[in-house]
């Protein structure tokens, strides 16, 4: 082979001089494109081989096309998520589509559907084979597409990192659980891949001086031992999923800020002023630090100061909010039962019945890309505005609550400092919402006993903790909607969208009479839902602190975590025959033992952590109104 002279490279690259990072960039794409054709050529002959009938060929050429791909999704989905998550490797669920201003309901399509279909067991191999070769059409398509778009991708430094921390987060919360796998058991298998795919990449980066050296290859040993962990471990039911994030995943993801600092790679924040729902300095998996709290109330980090959060704690415990000044937010969420009430569903104004649904906690419930159990709001000033006006709840109207805090010389003077660049009318809808944001932002919860073992920072946790997550991420299935590590239904790597879910929710917990919930959810909701797919589809709230948040559901009719687990063990309410259209939860029974589900509600109570939180203000502001004096923290009820 001929070498290429000086010269010669001059003249390739228009005289360019070939810098270590111009070099890493050139190098780094061209293993992109070309894991893209490689991607490209199995499916090729995935396709081809379909049509000989031969179902173990088929499955074993297929995992070798999903490795493939493996090995260069995190990069596709750090430059195009949207293709990854709505086409590439969509869940296998239809859902609308959030960009289009009509009812258009995307169909699933991808590697999950693929996944779904050549493991079917009922249907012959012929009556699958035109759906197995649509699929895999469907697929390649939409990488054509990409590679197209990969032909003008530079891989930056800074980017490599950031789509392997993406890349990380993506394998705890949705490789690991087997939700990328619906159909197979290959999800340990193919994690094996991905670590190999990002030491790969890491490889590429040019270490000059002894630091970077040594940074480089403490990385790239740890990226080695963990896909070994996985090629060793592939038992999906048997995977140790606390000791792998533990000893490899969460080592890993401080190892990639050790390459920030020693290669002098500038951070995602010293670029641009773009907000991120990921903090990319964060050097845990499992920490506030990990999620940017500002990116989802809409404020900018610079602009939120003590004063405001200050602010926004006041208004949260002040009835004023309230038209008869007589109830608050505190009255449905109560800071010593983790911000709820305790009630199956909270006392409705002046103590006039009940409203519809049950008080979910409000810690770590800032981290939400939409609202409400029905996910009506869309931000947290439609939030704060829907409990203002309703007439279960405060009954209210942003003027008169405007009017009587105007009346406060405490309340003009902590707006005033709060808000300094708003000089005039600085009492608004807008303030009063940000204030009870920035407030809501200090609610937030990583530092629990199973927190604190991720990271590390406890020795160990008992035998029951320990197997009940691994249960939980693995055989029971909760780690597919409730994804790590927020334990919501907020989906990674991002975590910008909420998912609901329909899991047939009873009228009360029986299971041998069930009855179901006519709750339409979010079918209710937002006028753009109303389509069947969500009829009684739910937000998926966090189970951070569920020993703490009884009653359960949305209906708050299952009094303990035995009563979930029991309801979810049977395959939800079409497992326990009843007619739910559309139910995303399986229905099939997960026939989990008596140990298991205490194992698993033992992981539940592990997770429990209020500290901090829980504090009243000592005094509220006075208003000169006489209708707003006399007030109660917190509201009378």
């Amino acid at each position: 082979m001929k070498k290429i002279s000086i010269i010669g490279i001059f003249l390739l690259f228009g005289f360019t001089v070939i810098t270590p990072t111009s070099q890493f960039t050139m190098t780094s794409s061209h293993v992109l494109r070309n894991s893209l054709s490689i991607v490209e050529s199995s499916l090729q002959r995935l396709k081809d081989i379909v049509k000989t009938q031969k179902e173990d060929s088929i499955k074993a050429l297929y995992h070798i096309s999903r490795n493939n791909y493996k090995q260069c999704e995190f990069i596709i989905e750090y430059y195009d998520g949207g293709l990854v998550s709505s086409i590439i490797n969509a869940a296998p669920l239809p859902k609308l589509n959030p960009s289009s201003a009509q009812t258009d309901i995307l169909e699933p399509h991808g590697f999950q559907v693929l996944d779904e279909i050549i493991y079917a067991d009922d249907q012959s191999l012929e009556q699958r084979s035109d759906a197995i070769i649509k699929e895999i059409d469907y697929i390649l398509h939409s990488l054509h597409d990409f590679s197209l778009l990969a032909q003008g991708i530079h891989i930056e430094k800074r980017h490599l990192l950031e789509s392997i921390q993406l890349g990380l987060l993506r394998v705890v919360s949705l490789g690991i659980t087997g939700f990328d796998t619906p159909g197979s058991d290959n999800a340990i298998g193919e994690t094996s891949f991905v670590l190999q795919s990002m030491a790969q990449y890491i490889s590429l980066l040019q270490p000059l001086s002894t630091q970077e050296k040594k940074s480089l290859q403490q990385t790239l040993t740890l990226c080695k031992q963990a896909s070994q962990y996985c090629k060793k471990n592939k038992n999906f039911d048997t995977f140790d999923r606390a000791s792998f994030i533990r000893e490899y995943a969460e080592p890993l993801f401080k190892k990639i800020q050790a390459l920030y600092t020693d290669f002098s790679i500038e951070y995602y924040d010293e670029t641009t002023t773009r907000p991120s729902s990921i903090n990319f300095r964060s050097p845990s998996l499992f920490s506030t630090t990990l999620f940017s709290a500002s990116y989802y109330t809409r404020q900018m980090p610079q602009d939120i100061n003590d004063t405001r959060k200050y602010l926004g704690k006041l208004l949260f415990f002040d009835p004023i909010l309230s038209r008869n000044s007589e109830r608050s937010c505190a009255s449905c969420h109560q800071p010593e039962k983790a911000f709820t009430d305790g009630l199956p569903t909270s006392m409705a104004f002046n103590k006039q019945g009940n409203i519809l649904r049950n008080a979910p906690t409000l810690i770590n419930a800032i981290y939400a890309g939409r609202l409400f159990y029905d996910l009506r709001a869309h931000s947290f000033e439609d939030q704060v505005q829907h409990v203002v006006t309703d007439d279960n709840e405060f009954h209210s109207d942003f003027s008169t609550i405007i009017s009587k805090m105007e009346s406060s010389t405490e309340y003009r003077e902590l707006f005033s400092k709060a808000f300094p660049d708003i000089k005039h009318n600085n009492i608004s809808p807008y303030t009063i919402s940000a204030a009870l944001g920035a407030y809501q932002m200090t609610l937030v919860s990583f530092n629990s006993d199973f927190d604190k073992y991720i990271r590390s920072e406890k020795k160990s946790v008992s035998r029951e903790v320990k197997n009940g997550f691994n249960l939980f991420m693995g055989k029971a299935a909760c780690g597919t909607c409730h994804f790590a590590p927020t334990f919501a239904g907020l989906v990674p790597p991002r975590f910008t969208e909420s998912e609901s879910e329909i899991l047939g929710i009873l009228q009360q917990f029986d299971t041998l009479s069930p009855k179901l919930d006519t709750d339409a959810g979010r079918y209710a909701g937002h006028a753009k839902d109303q389509v069947a797919l969500y009829k009684r589809s739910f937000k998926t709230m966090t189970v951070r602190n569920s020993g703490l948040t009884a009653p359960y559901f949305h209906n708050g009719k299952f009094k303990t975590l035995e009563q979930v687990l029991e309801f979810y063990d049977h395959g939800g309410g079409a497992g326990l025959g009843l007619d739910v259209p559309y139910q995303t939860l399986p229905s099939d029974k997960l026939h989990l033992t008596k140990n298991e589900k205490r194992d698993i509600i033992a992981f539940l109570h592990s997770l429990t952590d209020t500290t901090g939180l829980t504090n009243k203000p000592s005094k509220l502001p006075a208003i000169e109104s006489q209708k707003a004096s006399g007030r109660t923290i917190g509201g009378l009820y």
